[in-house]
């Protein structure tokens, strides 16, 4: 779908994604920020004209080797069943309602379980009447209702893609605008946004926040080109506008420059020696992993094959390690054996030196797509997702040994009639709640093991 819109006398041709979160324009605001301290980059890799975005499209299968089709043998794994529905005219049999020929797409991107036991969700439900969706749960996601954000009027939609928790149990909501919370979700305040667009003239929106360890609020911007899910402008006219982080340490009252970057930021941890750590995406699905300290930008990790997606992230573990998934390092694709049982692309990494240097661990089988982030539950399992060649969906995997060792626990659920051919459910994150993992994606529906 292709829509003109009409800004500050320009005509902007939006090219929006089926699975897509409408436009960002956003209105001028004062806000206060100071200016970013002099960054070295080190082991960087150059600025491209065009630097890749959080891009949400319908999701599309992954080309997979044509012998896998036919000789590949895959054991029986269980689904994922429905726990809970945030939009009950949405079902299974018609994943995406079209009225009067228009399709309607829903999307889940992030989920919280905050101190309190509440649990939060938010994302996108493209209609005329609604583009945001954020609900919380005090039933460990059996019920929902809705979380009624104050209405930013200097942003054109309201929508979240990110929520964070401080350690006193202030929760912060960012995408479009930046809310706040000090009272376990029940009531929110506007908070400003720190990164100004000089040519659309208004705020780019935030894609990743965290909490650091002395309890400030990180939050990481797109760069040249606006996005969250499904929407691309242009470069800007005077060139390129790289993606940046920026720190608060009064509750996001005010806020520090700390970087810029050439590519979209997905992930952001604060390692034990105060650097952070983060990852990046580039438009042709490349990622890398970075260290910031003392002013110096350094790459220590880069994904040797380009099948990542636009949310890959980083785990800071209760055991200070930090870990990922990516593809691995030794992949040749002139000597791989696909047809071997078990086959798998990726691999977990562990990093035991604040993110210096990664050593590789366990793979996680018939895995294909780098995808979200490993997470870690209560009793210290782990989880990640990829794209299975088994099943030709995702799936998630667990390790009981710290990534060492990796099994498919469940696959995600089969949406039953769809618009277009392809198209089929999208994890975009998982949760482990009371021993229970629960996924999200491109429907409106939070989904369980049994």
């Amino acid at each position: 779908m292709i829509n003109k819109i009409k800004t500050n006398g320009h005509i902007v041709l939006m090219v929006m994604a089926p699975v897509a979160l409408v436009g960002f324009l956003f209105a001028q605001n004062g806000n206060s920020t100071k200016s970013t301290p002099p960054v070295t980059q080190s082991g960087t890799i150059p600025a491209q004209p065009f630097p890749g975005q959080r891009v949400r499209a319908i999701p599309a299968v992954p080309a997979i080797p044509a012998v896998l089709k036919s000789k590949f043998i895959c054991p029986k794994t269980p689904q994922f069943s429905v726990l809970s529905s945030l939009d009950p005219s949405w079902s299974m049999n018609n994943p995406v309602p079209v009225i009067d020929g228009i399709a309607y797409y829903y999307g889940i991107e992030v989920m919280l379980k905050s101190k309190s036991g509440a649990l939060f969700v938010a994302g996108y439900k493209t209609t005329a009447s609604s583009y945001h969706i954020m609900h919380t749960s005090t039933d460990n996601g059996v019920t929902w209702k809705p979380v009624e954000l104050p209405i930013d009027k200097l942003a054109y939609w309201n929508i979240v893609v990110s929520i964070v928790e401080d350690k006193n149990g202030v929760i912060y909501a960012g995408g479009t605008s930046l809310w706040k919370s000090a009272d376990g979700g029940n009531t929110w305040e506007i908070l400003p946004m720190p990164y100004p667009d000089t040519y659309y003239g208004g705020f780019r929106p935030i894609n990743e926040m965290f909490i650091t360890q002395d309890n400030s609020l990180i939050a990481s911007f797109p760069g040249v080109a606006f996005g969250i899910d499904g929407m691309f402008f242009g470069l800007q006219p005077g060139g390129y506008m790289p993606a940046k982080a920026y720190k608060s340490t009064n509750g996001g009252n005010s806020w520090n420059e700390l970087f810029s970057h050439n590519y979209l930021i997905t992930s952001i941890v604060e390692a034990g020696d105060g650097a952070l750590v983060f990852r990046d995406y580039v438009g042709s699905n490349v990622d890398s992993v970075y260290r910031y300290s003392g002013g110096v930008i350094t790459k220590t990790f880069t994904n040797p094959v380009a099948l990542s997606e636009p949310n890959i992230g980083l785990l800071k573990a209760t055991d200070g390690a930090l870990y990922l998934t990516a593809v691995d390092t030794a992949f040749n694709p002139d000597t791989m054996d696909y047809e071997q049982p078990g086959f798998a692309l990726l691999a977990a990494y562990k990093s035991v030196d604040n993110g210096m240097t990664w050593t590789k661990l366990g793979m996680l089988p018939n895995s294909w797509t780098n995808q979200g982030s490993i997470i870690e539950a209560t009793d210290g399992s782990m989880y990640a997702s990829s794209f299975s060649l088994c099943d030709r969906k995702d799936s998630v995997y667990k390790s009981t040994d710290k990534g060492v060792t990796w099994s498919t626990l469940a696959t995600a659920p089969n949406f039953k009639s769809t618009p277009r051919a392809g198209y089929y459910f999208k994890i975009f994150s998982i949760l482990e709640v009371s021993g229970k993992v629960l996924i999200v994606g491109n429907a409106p529906v939070i989904f369980s093991t049994k």
